[in-house]
């Protein structure tokens, strides 16, 4: 065999030996990633396992609202999901959170916002609720013009529904809770593709507005952007900077806090029920009993409408303060909001039972609700689950015929979209001039 001949059967073997070297590597490759999706599947099927039979150990009535069947029906879904294989983690992680939804149980519940990516997508808008309706409160830059301006749809679809369709998502008991949650995270682009709101190749989403001076609307794009951009191109809805905000606007650095608003008028700002080392409740209760024995002091302002809770015992040295005051002839007034929740609509309802009088917008936390939060943690995705312990029903320690539903104020008050543009608490305002 001549030496050419030799040269060329080498070559051949060779680019042999090379494919199937090749063909090894690639077989290798799909074998690692067949690994990767069953050790995927796995994990994820033993969290949902672990996450369904830990709340059914661990809940107080986990299927008392919705039913054991809802629970079965959602599991299953879940787990064809799973097994399918062609979810992202974030749209794993909202799956589970619509399970736990299904307990009806506001305190009960997946973080959301720790299952979203930091560097999400998310559309620069944000609406909130006065009494003139839905408004606009965060647009892009360049459209100022259209802030303070009503909320009709987002990608064509009326806002009442884009909330009806995020709602299985969200773990509420009443309404309130709902909208509260709703207007949190409508500017999440995950949340929304998640909800069938946006098909999910969208590069702007059109926002239908309507002037509430007249019959103008107007449709503004707004963009798709990173969450983790580092100064958003946004404008916010705020009074002019000439007008100064009234006292009673929420002080986000203060637990709670006191002050006279006008001559007769005593108001304290309760924003958590938790106890400041540094100015502790009983030091507060103890200046405002002093300040209550001059005779100028006509009325007292308890504002609890941006108080999420606590621990509803924190307020106790406050109260026989009230209650003494309120039977001096002194009526106190309690505020309640959307974000009045949990520990603080107890609150709400032992100062109503000392004889306050409950002002402004039904709560976000029912009356009788479960609670007494505990939480364990998924041991795969290493999501944290938030659980009640226990149903608490206050018919057993007062008689007020309380019941699974938020407070609703003997005076419905709720922020006008004008006072607040002109620096003035529509609440406050309505209480003075009482």
């Amino acid at each position: 065999m001549n030496i050419k001949k030799i040269a060329f059967l080498v070559l051949i073997g060779a680019c042999v030996n090379g494919t199937a070297l090749y063909a090894n590597d690639q077989i290798e490759e799909e074998s690692a990633v067949e690994k990767q999706q069953s050790d995927r599947v796995q994990k994820r099927s033993a969290d949902l396992t672990f996450l369904y039979e830990t709340l059914r150990t661990v809940h107080p009535d986990l299927f008392g609202r919705a039913g054991k069947d809802a629970f079965d029906r959602r599991t299953d879904e879940i787990l064809r999901s799973i097994r399918e294989d062609a979810i992202s983690d974030v749209e794993f992680g909202l799956d589970l959170q619509t399970l736990v939804a299904l307990a009806r149980d506001s305190h009960t519940s997946l973080n959301i916002g720790k299952i979203l990516a930091k560097d999400s997508d998310i559309i620069p808008f944000a609406l909130a609720h006065f009494e003139e309706g839905w408004t606009a409160t965060i647009l892009p830059k360049g459209k100022e013009s259209y802030l303070g301006w009503q909320v009709i749809s987002l990608a064509g679809i009326p806002v009442d529904q884009v909330c009806e369709k995020m709602a299985p998502l969200f773990s509420h008991d009443n309404t309130i809770r709902l909208r509260r949650q709703f207007r949190q995270y409508v500017s999440e682009i995950d949340i929304l593709k998640y909800c069938g709101i946006l098909s999910g190749s969208e590069n702007s989403i059109p926002l239908e507005l309507q002037s509430f001076a007249s019959s103008d609307r107007v449709v503004v794009a707004l963009p798709v952007m990173r969450a983790a951009t580092e100064d958003l191109p946004i404008c916010r809805l705020l009074p002019a900077e000439i007008i100064q905000r009234p006292a009673t606007d929420y002080n986000r650095k203060a637990l709670y806090f006191w002050e006279k608003i006008d001559p007769s008028t005593l108001y304290i700002q309760y924003n958590q029920c938790r106890n400041d080392k540094k100015y502790p409740m009983e030091k507060m209760a103890s200046e405002i009993a002093e300040t209550l024995k001059s005779n100028d002091i006509k009325k007292i302002v308890l504002d609890l409408r941006n108080n999420s809770g606590g621990s509803d015992g924190v307020i106790g040295p406050l109260m026989p303060v009230i209650e003494q005051s309120v039977k001096a002839g002194i009526p106190c007034s309690a505020l309640l909001g959307e974000a009045t929740f949990s520990s603080a609509t107890i609150n709400a309802v032992m100062l109503r039972e000392i004889g306050c009088v409950w002002v402004g917008t039904p709560t976000s936390g029912n009356a009788n609700h479960f609670g007494s939060v505990n939480a364990f943690t998924l041991p795969n995705s290493g999501l944290s689950v938030s659980h009640s312990t226990k149903y608490i029903n206050l018919n057993s320690y007062f008689n007020g015929g309380y019941s699974d539903s938020p407070l609703i104020p003997n005076m419905i008050v709720e922020q006008k979209l004008s006072d607040y543009l002109n620096g003035r608490d529509t609440a406050i305002d309505c209480l003075i001039k009482e």
